[in-house]
């Protein structure tokens, strides 16, 4: 029986994040503490600024991509600025790195084209609008997999972290190059002439209010990671590092299946106007998000501590902790997750910019009080207070967006998930 296309990218996220999870566990055995942060730290550098690089493409791109027939004309228009972006990014990135002279300046300048690799997303908005959802799964595997070899081998082998970081680089090279041949056959060739200014203008006037929006956890836990570095040293960061991405394999996962529930939520929203109370495929995605976060949370809650000392040994015991408080944002990241992908649809692109920046100003101000006081604990639990803010507070601030509160709350009780699983019993009788 074929694989469905939601549930192969289902399946790759699954494998993907196995395989991140363990070379998270890897390199945390075999490195040292500090070079472990050290390493987490730039990478952390690194991909704040390719999200904020992005100029909320990503988010954006499906929706144009589904809606217009010149599919070419749309990736152009995103990839002409998304490359320019990333290599003033690049730049920027050169000169503060070698003006500080830090002790991970040269890993930070080795990970710095991932600014301009990083485009590979572009690419696979191309394949999510076109339905291909087993596309972007297949190249995922194809990259990671044999990546995941080699960052394990540099890790154990050299113990260098420079080699590591020319892993993680090269990684998103193959991506780019693996990603950009799927897309093409769907677009035809990027020779042509180049788009319009206009139409450049049209996408990031759409765009540029999702750029914090689009990868508002990522920048939450990028932003902790510069704090505990300033207050507290590179050995901190390790265990916050450690405590995350344990707890982010589920939040991944999620994000994951929101991501291929995309093209089914917006024509959702089309066919019901907007109505989300009457939208039977947002309320299943829901449901199916939050029950099972609420889930991995208490799983988490009980046995994080444990796996991960188990895991790694006592060289960062504090991760535990940090994971235990950390997964508190599951359920609250599956609201934000599913519900994004509607509000993008209603064109709600300056609702969501304004709550990730209030959620990112929350997040640096509880971090700067508890940080200093508690370290990686106090990252975890500013990362908690701004997602609570993010995930279902802030859906009080916008009229379009408070009939959002009571559809997040019954996802609680998965009673649509049921009732389409009756009903489909009842048509295979």
């Amino acid at each position: 029986m074929p694989i469905s296309k939601p549930l192969a990218m289902m399946i790759e996220r699954l494998v993907r994040l196995g395989t991140g999870l363990a070379y998270v566990i890897i390199a945390a055995r075999y490195l040292e503490p500090e070079a472990f942060g050290l390493v987490a730290f730039s990478q952390a550098v690194v991909l704040m600024l390719n999200s904020l690089a992005g100029l909320g493409m990503e988010t954006q791109l499906p929706k144009m991509l589904m809606r217009r027939r010149n599919q070419r004309n749309v990736l152009l228009s995103a990839l002409v600025p998304r490359i320019f972006t990333g290599l003033c990014a690049i730049c920027f990135l050169l000169l503060v790195v070698s003006a500080l002279d830090l002790p991970e300046s040269r890993t930070i300048a080795i990970m710095a084209p991932i600014l301009v690799f990083g485009t590979f997303t572009l690419y696979e908005q191309v394949l999510l609008a076109g339905l291909r959802q087993d596309r972007i799964a297949l190249a995922r595997l194809s990259v990671g997999l044999p990546f995941f070899a080699l960052k394990c081998a540099a890790i154990i082998q050299t113990g260098d972290i420079r080699w590591v970081a020319a892993a993680i680089m090269l990684e998103s090279v193959a991506a780019f190059f693996l990603t950009r041949r799927f897309a093409l056959r769907i677009t035809g060739p990027e020779r042509g002439p180049l788009p319009s200014a206009r139409a450049m203008k049209v996408l990031l006037r759409r765009s540029l209010p999702l750029a914090l929006a689009g990868s508002t956890l990522m920048l939450f836990a990028y932003t902790d990671q510069i704090l505990l570095r300033w207050f507290r040293g590179p050995a901190e960061v390790g265990e916050y590092v450690l405590g995350v991405r344990f707890t982010e394999a589920w939040i991944s996962l999620v994000a994951a299946f929101a991501l291929a529930m995309t093209p089914a939520i917006i024509r959702d929203h089309d066919a019901t106007r907007g109505r989300a109370g009457d939208a039977r495929m947002l309320r299943f995605s829901m449901e199916i998000a939050v029950v099972g976060s609420v889930l991995f949370l208490v799983l988490c809650f009980l046995l994080a501590p444990w796996a991960l000392r188990v895991l790694v040994g006592d060289k960062l015991e504090g991760a535990g902790a940090v994971a235990q408080i950390y997964c508190l944002i599951a359920p609250l990241a599956a609201m934000r997750l599913v519900s994004g992908k509607w509000f993008i649809a209603q064109n709600l692109n300056r609702a969501l910019a304004q709550r990730a920046a209030v959620g990112l100003v929350i997040n640096v101000a509880v971090g700067l009080v508890l940080i200093p006081w508690l370290g990686g604990i106090g990252a975890a639990i500013s990362t908690v207070v701004a997602y609570l803010f993010v995930g279902l507070l802030a859906d009080l601030l916008h009229p379009a967006s408070r009939n959002m509160i009571a559809v997040k709350l019954a996802a609680l009780l998965p009673r649509e998930t049921l009732r389409l699983l009756a009903e489909r019993r009842a048509k295979g009788g």
